[in-house]
Parts: structure tokens; C-alpha cells; sequence
């Protein structure tokens, strides 16, 4: 089943949401957030690089430390 999904057929959320992206590779990430960005994205993205980061990042109250947002990419 191969089917075409057009940036207009993506139903969009009355608020903004967060992704966390965990992805160790900086030129995957860069084709991610590209992706995103074509799709018309409007929420944030914060990007980890590994699945230990992102246990914690999803267990910690103050999401400050250790990722990049990649918001605005």
C-alpha cells in the first residue's frame, strides 16, 4: 500500500504540540526537520541524540539540559 500524502491532507491541532526527536545523525536529523518544515510545522521540536537522553528527557521536570530544539530550523 503506497499512498501519496499531500501537506494538505495532514490534519493540523488546534494547539501547538511538542516532538522529541531522538536521532543520532546530524544529516538525518537536518532531512527530519526539512521534512517537517515542507509539511508547514508549526510546533516545536526538541532533539536528543540518544535513547538514554531521551528516558531522562521525557522523566525530567525542567527539559533543560542535554538536547538542541530545533525549532525555527
Amino acid at each position: 500500500m503506497n499512498e501519496d500524502h499531500r501537506s494538505e491532507d495532514i490534519s493540523t491541532a488546534d494547539e501547538p504540540f511538542l516532538i522529541l526527536l531522538v536521532e543520532d545523525n546530524n544529516a538525518h536529523t537536518m532531512l527530519i526537520m526539512r521534512t517537517f518544515e515542507r509539511l508547514g510545522f508549526s510546533g516545536k521540536i526538541d532533539w536528543v541524540k540518544d535513547g538514554r537522553t531521551a528516558l531522562d528527557y521525557t522523566s525530567s521536570s525542567t527539559r533543560s539540559w542535554g538536547m538542541e530544539s530545533c525549532q525555527n530550523w
